[in-house]
């Protein structure tokens, strides 16, 4: 029996998993079962990751031992949410989480499926699209196409937006352009106007 240390990389943010897995064969297909890994796979599809096997033991103790050294939870781009050294594959095997490459393919198509099949969320996805339809013709480039173009909030709807937004800090606040892009901005506006 192999007692491995593994770590699985997303190629493209860098973000990685360590994780511990016993196995008879060090090529199986195993990739981790961290929830937020098993997310960020279904989300960017399993060829942009890449698993490397770092350690090899002869023992469980060992194993953890490993796993709990490398992991470092406060580092932004590890997925681990808890350090490591306890629970491991025994656990994951007993609680169903033992996931290969083809099962996570499954459960993202199943998911997939389901989507499409779901009246209700295939309704949100289109009131959706009809509220960005709509913020987007409040901003003039979807004039020829009517939408909310001369209509007005009720103040019930405006007293939810006013809720909805409060505490939430703008993703731009005490941000500044630097010179550079201020120059840049004034140069594209300069021959935007000439050109009318």
């Amino acid at each position: 029996m192999n007692y491995t240390v593994y770590k699985i990389t997303n190629l493209i943010n860098r973000k990685y998993y360590i994780g511990s897995h016993i196995t008879k064969n060090l090529k199986d297909d195993y990739m981790g079962s961290g929830k937020i890994l098993i997310r960020a796979i279904n989300k960017s599809g399993l060829k942009n990751f890449k698993k490397e096997i770092l350690y090899i033991f002869d023992n469980e103790k060992q194993m953890f031992a490993k796993e709990k050294e490398l992991i470092n939870v406060d580092n932004p781009l590890c997925y681990n949410i808890h350090e490591g050294g306890k629970g491991g594959w025994k656990s994951i095997n007993k609680n169903g989480l033992n996931r290969s490459k083809k099962q996570i393919e499954n459960s993202a198509k199943a998911l997939s499926d389901k989507w499409k099949n779901d009246k209700e969320y295939s309704a949100k996805m289109k009131k959706i699209s009809s509220i960005t339809i709509k913020n987007t013709n409040k901003s003039g480039l979807l004039n020829n196409l009517g939408g909310f173009k001369g209509h007005e909030h009720t103040e019930e709807s405006k007293l939810k937006m006013s809720k909805s937004s409060k505490g939430i800090i703008s993703w731009n606040k005490g941000k500044h352009h630097s010179k550079e892009t201020k120059l840049k901005i004034s140069n594209s506006l300069k021959l935007k106007y000439e050109n009318h």
